[in-house]
């Protein structure tokens, strides 16, 4: 059969996203409007949304780029690469953590002589209290103990920024399956439409072939009128198939987020797996491929991971605070100093001029230790202590979830196989039967009922098919899925 070509107009605006299976619930609160691409021309968020947004409003879609659309412009992928930036710039601050510390610090004051009577008085040079004070500093810290636990930092942030990467790599995964349903949702569609149509042709001619025959004497107005009741059923069926693929063709356009676009898919009257002749891996094939691709599971370890790294760190916070430091001075109102006499209160000779005391360097360490916190530190223990226990279950569930979901969508797989081979074989059953009655009716062997009958067998084994191929293509997509490879046309 020739590949047809199915014109879709969108007119509506619905909310249609359910692929966002892995993101918190807080997510939809963020969802606006979508805006027209053909009319208002919004300035997309994501800078790969140009090719679509900028362009004409009408656009052709086949399979592997209804997948790629959905995997640029889900929402879930854009919060799960914001997720991806926040992770890396908080380990990028970590590891800023371990360098030294220089600060720069600068200071006007004023003495006030109302309350102290010494303030700016020469007597008692050496100890006199100055009237005004302009200094600034320069010091270099660096931290020693504190080191051990700032590196146990790093490597917990590194493991959360690998764990977000898997994250992204995830969601873009469902974003491609979301992508891939509701393009063959919309397939599927246009094919039930098709064949509701073509049933509705067929009623038709029956009808007319009643209308004859009446007017011959060979039946009567009973049969007529079983007739028309099939045609008007025949019809309801037909505008039914309409409504089924409007609302297809907006699950799609809100799943690629594509506003008012006017959409053309290349749609196939049979399915992706009948096309490439698609193996089915076995089970522990499978099994494998899910847990060494599988993000969820990465992400478990990295968990156990990153709790192991904070319990050490929180344990080292019993060691002191150990820091090394140097500080250097300039006083900018640094005058000379005169060798007063004591005996005499005469000034000699100056003993230290403005340039040998406006300036002073100091070092060392400096050590802190908390004796007592009321033991908050030995609760922060017990608390990390149970979510690194908590991580271990989470990851052994992970494990069993994956088995679980890997094993449903191979026997999912397996059932619609069946299902497929069953459908062609009850399509070509059905023709048979109906043009068997068909010519035993004008022949006077049959009554309408059966013909009637028989054409609504032959509609339902055709339907039976079309969903039946669709639905092999979604379960083939979730298999890719759950097996952790980003689904494909191209996966064979």
């Amino acid at each position: 059969m020739d590949t047809p070509q199915f014109r879709v107009r969108s007119g509506l605006k619905i909310s249609f996203f359910n692929n966002f299976l892995t993101l918190s619930p807080v997510l939809f609160s963020m969802l606006t409007p979508l805006g027209s691409i053909a009319v208002a021309q919004e300035t997309p968020k994501n800078p790969k949304e140009d090719s679509i947004s900028h362009s004409s409003s009408a656009i052709t879609l086949d399979l592997e780029k209804a997948m790629q659309l959905a995997q640029e412009r889900a929402l879930n992928v854009q919060m799960s690469n914001a997720i991806s930036e926040e992770t890396d710039a908080r380990l990028s601050q970590s590891r800023g953590g371990l360098s030294p510390r220089l600060s720069l610090e600068a200071n006007q004051i004023w003495n006030s002589k109302s309350v102290n009577k010494s303030v700016g008085t020469p007597s008692a040079a050496l100890a006199r209290i100055p009237a005004e004070i302009r200094n600034a500093s320069f010091t270099i810290a660096q931290p020693l103990i504190a080191l051990a636990p700032l590196y146990l930092k790093i490597q917990a942030d590194s493991i959360a920024s690998a764990n977000a990467s898997e994250f992204k790599k995830q969601t873009q995964k469902e974003a491609r399956f979301s992508g891939a349903e509701a393009f063959v949702r919309v397939q599927k569609a246009e094919l039930l439409l098709s064949i509701a149509k073509s049933s509705l042709a067929v009623v038709e001619r029956q009808k007319a072939d009643g209308d004859s025959l009446l007017r011959a004497g060979k039946i009567n107005k009973v049969d007529v009128l079983k007739f028309d009741l099939a045609l008007s059923d025949a019809k309801v069926q037909v505008a039914q198939a309409e409504t089924t693929k409007e609302i297809a063709l907006l699950g799609l356009v809100e799943t690629l987020r594509l506003g008012d676009a006017k959409v053309t898919i290349t749609a196939h009257a049979d399915s992706l797996w009948e096309r490439k002749k698609i193996t089915v891996p076995q089970l522990s094939d499978a099994l494998q491929s899910a847990y060494t691709n599988r993000p969820d599971l990465k992400a478990a370890d990295g968990k156990i991971e990153v709790t192991n790294y904070i319990l050490l760190a929180t344990r080292l916070d019993y060691l002191p605070s150990l820091n090394a430091f140097a500080k250097y001075d300039h006083n900018f109102l640094a005058k000379d100093i005169p060798n007063v006499d004591p005996q005499t209160a005469r000034a000699a000779p100056i003993s230290f001029k403005k340039a040998e005391v406006q300036n002073n360097l100091s070092y060392g360490f400096n050590l802190k230790w908390d004796i007592w916190d009321g033991n908050q530190k030995w609760n922060k223990i017990s608390e990390t202590g149970a979510q690194f226990q908590k991580a271990r279950i989470e990851r052994e569930a992970a494990e069993s979830k994956i088995k679980i979901e890997t094993t449903q969508a191979l026997l999912e797989l397996k059932f619609a196989i069946n299902s497929l081979e069953a459908s062609k074989a009850s399509v070509k059953l059905s023709e048979e039967a109906y043009r068997l009655t068909n010519a035993r009716f004008k022949g006077g062997a049959a009554t309408s009922t059966d013909l009637i009958g028989a054409e609504r067998d032959q509609t339902r084994a055709q339907g039976g098919l079309a969903n039946a191929r669709g639905d092999l293509d979604i379960s083939w997509f979730k298999l890719q899925k759950v097996m952790g490879k980003e689904p494909s046309t191209n996966e064979k």
